[in-house]
């Protein structure tokens, strides 16, 4: 059903064409225990298909790879390879305090 529709004061269901687009019902899910996914026994690997987080497999060697986590370098945008060199002539130059008066 999708949805309702008023016709002389009542209300009526309107009935849906298609149920859910194709690329949808053509999603696999497979509960493998021992194949790892990566056989034609697994019905996601057997249809060309990734397994998905719907999926009830274990031990799955067909998943996507996780995207990286580079939050830890949001504050230094260089490589190790990157910058090494420019890294000695631009150290931050230290403050010496201790000809300071104190008031």
């Amino acid at each position: 059903m999708y949805g309702w529709k008023e016709i002389n004061g009542e209300l009526h269901p309107i009935p849906m064409s298609d149920p859910a687009p194709q690329s949808l019902l053509d999603i696999q899910l497979c509960k493998c225990q021992s194949s790892k996914c990566v056989s034609r026994v697994c019905s996601c690997f057997k249809a060309g298909q990734l397994c998905t987080d719907a999926c009830q497999c274990v031990g799955c060697g067909n998943r996507p790879e996780p995207p990286r986590d580079d939050s830890s370098s949001v504050l230094d945008d260089t490589t190790e390879d990157e910058g090494d060199e420019d890294q000695d002539e631009s150290e931050e130059e230290v403050y010496d305090y201790s000809d300071d008066e104190i008031y």
